[in-house]
C-alpha cells in the first residue's frame, strides 16, 4: 500500500466482508431495514456461520498436523447444519 500502515484496515475489512456477505446490506439500499429484529436474526447467523468455518478450518489443520486423514472419524464435507444450530 502507498501510505503504509493502515491501522483500521481489520475494521474496514471485516465490515466489507459483513456487507458483502448479508446479501441485504450489499443492496444499494443497504442502510435501510424493514425491521431491526430481522437484521440482528441475520447478523447473528453470520456471525455464527463466519465462526463454526474458522473453527472448522482451524480443525482440519490440528488433524492433519496429527497425521488424521480429512475423511477418517467426522463428517464428511463439513460439520452437519446441526452444529451450527447449537452453536447459536
Amino acid at each position: 500500500k502507498a501510505g503504509g500502515w493502515d491501522p483500521l484496515f481489520a475494521l474496514n475489512h471485516t465490515c466489507a466482508m459483513i456487507r458483502d456477505n448479508i446479501k441485504c446490506l450489499s443492496r444499494r439500499t443497504w442502510c435501510t431495514t424493514k425491521r431491526v429484529d430481522r437484521l440482528q436474526c441475520r447478523l447473528d447467523l453470520y456471525v455464527c456461520a463466519h465462526n463454526a468455518l474458522i473453527e472448522m478450518k482451524l480443525h482440519g489443520k490440528r488433524r492433519r498436523r496429527r497425521g488424521i486423514p480429512d475423511g477418517a472419524g467426522g463428517a464428511q464435507g463439513g460439520w452437519p447444519l446441526q452444529h451450527l444450530a447449537l452453536a447459536a
